[in-house]
């Protein structure tokens, strides 16, 4: 079953990790805190997978109860509210609510409006909580890998199946690091380092640059996409085709990141890992963000969410009550369990230029325009101003809804941060820069996607810049792409593609400095390594 990934993240091990941002573990504090040696002492093979399964838990579920990831109140990152703070929530925040595909009416979150009209900046509380997120992340993953080398291994007598299954969990939480460092290079540049050899607290994390840790993030997934497990091995973990899927996603935007493109790297990474790994995409488009999605053929890596065994504010079960319609100016327009669910929190919407990108035929164009709501969003702190996306819901494909979905706000729904249709229009990418065949890319991959949708066919000559990066939004919204692609193709920054609350309501041309988030102004004020990026 996909959620026993989570029903096992209470069965131990979580001091160690609770731990990990503040003391050095292997020493062994008087005042009788459970310690490394003692948290492995039962049954070590135990403590490696609740360990293992927190480490995919951590991007769905803020801490180790209730939704707001609370045992004493609190979630695993200390001062913040579980809810607003979850990874994954400030995450899919900051990468679609300064883009044309997402705005944000929550006056009383504090940094979502900000983030919404593009006006960024270094006390913006989304942005602080998505940088603390990815580094307490990364300082859990090293503490896994610290404690999963060769000799820690033989030294708490597992036998040789269990060793094999560590092995595993160890080069899945090298995954996970490479993903947490990818996102970090991707909102922030320079970044601090830290990896398994920094023992925690010790003294202030050193910066590597952009380009260095784009380097190590490179140089890890080679080294542990043999020693993951096969393509489509387990549902939720990552596997060979996870693993190259990055891979080929930071070739893409290696130009962004380095100033030198890899367009044919990335090529090379999706067709000896991705293409031929056994994904199909799925035959209805609506099936793959559907509440039962497990059962999805193209999702290669998810985010699991489980509203019985993890429940959480911050998974999918953010995305899905923020698209439906809250009770604003004394209108309820949402009727009873909208998307699937009882949730009425209303808030995120889409702006007029983006749906402007998909012509009445386009069988993924699914918005809410009923009467009652306003195309185009003069004021942002107004529900109803804005068109609602309908992509993703707690429904089966059946039509029935899942266990905590007609009752709760907690859904059933996984994210797709990995899916094959990405992996297509990559392809088609690489094609327009001269990697790859242009007519291969058009029939090959980009016409199964057009068809799934009800469009008609193009040709090799029909991929052009504009193509692609209005064809990744059609297949790609609210998959946490938008702010990536815009920047790779030059549109976030500048005026060439303007957009309703692109810095103003009717879009302005903005700084190159958008391109980066500014550095929390407390990470810069306590690490004197850190410098804020230009413009903050």
């Amino acid at each position: 079953m996909k959620k026993s990934i989570y029903r096992i993240i209470f069965i131990g091990g979580f001091s160690l990790f609770s731990m990990s941002c503040l003391n050095d573990l292997d020493q062994v504090p008087e005042d009788g805190r459970v310690t490394v040696e003692n948290q492995f002492a039962n049954d070590p093979y135990v403590t490696y997978v609740g360990l293992n399964a927190k480490l995919y838990a951590q991007l769905s579920i803020a801490g180790q109860g209730g939704p707001n990831g609370e045992v004493t109140d609190s979630s695993d990152l200390d001062g913040f509210d579980g809810g607003s703070s979850n990874y994954f929530r400030v995450w899919w925040s900051a990468q679609e609510l300064p883009t044309d595909e997402a705005k944000n009416s929550w006056e009383g979150d504090d940094g979502m409006i900000d983030l919404s009209a593009t006006n960024l900046n270094s006390s913006n509380k989304v942005i602080d909580n998505f940088f603390y997120r990815i580094f307490t992340a990364i300082s859990k993953t090293n503490e896994f890998v610290r404690e999963s080398t060769e000799e820690k291994i033989n030294s708490r007598g597992l036998n040789d199946t269990q060793k094999a299954e560590v092995h595993y969990f160890r080069a899945e939480a090298r995954f996970l690091r490479a993903l947490l460092y990818f996102h970090a290079i991707d909102n922030f540049g320079n970044v601090p380092f830290i990896d398994e050899t920094d023992l925690p607290g010790t003294t202030a994390p050193k910066v590597r640059t952009r380009q260095e840790v784009f380097n190590y993030i490179e140089s890890e997934l080679i080294d542990i996409i043999p020693q993951l497990r096969p393509a489509k091995s387990i549902y939720g973990r990552a596997d060979k085709a996870a693993a190259g899927m990055l891979l080929a996603k930071l070739y893409l935007n290696a130009g962004v990141y380095t100033g030198t493109t890899r367009y044919a790297d990335c090529k090379k990474a999706l067709e000896e890992n991705v293409l031929n790994a056994g994904y199909k995409i799925d035959t209805n488009y609506a099936d793959t963000f559907k509440g039962d999605n497990q059962t999805s053929t193209e999702i290669i890596f998810p985010i699991v969410s489980d509203p019985n065994n993890a429940q959480s504010y911050g998974n999918m079960s953010y995305v899905i009550n923020a698209a439906g319609i809250g009770k604003t100016d004394g209108i309820d327009l949402q009727p009873a369990f909208y998307l699937g669910t009882s949730g009425q929190w209303g808030g995120n919407k889409t702006t007029r230029e983006f749906i402007g990108l998909f012509n009445t035929s386009d069988k993924r164009a699914m918005f809410d325009k009923r009467d009652g709501l306003i195309e185009f969003i003069s004021d942002l702190s107004v529900d109803r101003q804005g068109y609602r996306v309908t992509k993703f819901t707690n429904i089966r494909k059946d039509g029935s809804y899942i266990a905590g979905g007609s009752g709760s706000n907690f859904v059933d729904t996984d994210f797709p941060m990995f899916r094959l249709s990405d992996a297509y229009l990559m392809y088609a990418e690489c094609a327009l820069y001269g990697a790859a065949d242009k007519n291969t890319a058009a029939n090959t991959y980009v016409n199964p996607l057009r068809k799934r949708a009800g469009l008609s066919d193009i040709s090799g000559s029909d991929i052009t810049e504009k193509f692609i990066i209005e064809e990744r939004g059609r297949e790609l919204y609210w998959e946490g792409h938008r702010r990536q692609d815009l920047i790779r193709f030059n549109r976030l920054a500048g005026g060439e593609y303007p957009w309703n609350w692109k810095g103003s309501a009717n879009g302005n041309s903005l700084p190159a400095t958008v391109n980066l988030m500014p550095i929390p102004y407390n990470q810069v004020i306590m690490n004197s390594n850190l410098k804020q990026n230009p413009g903050y």
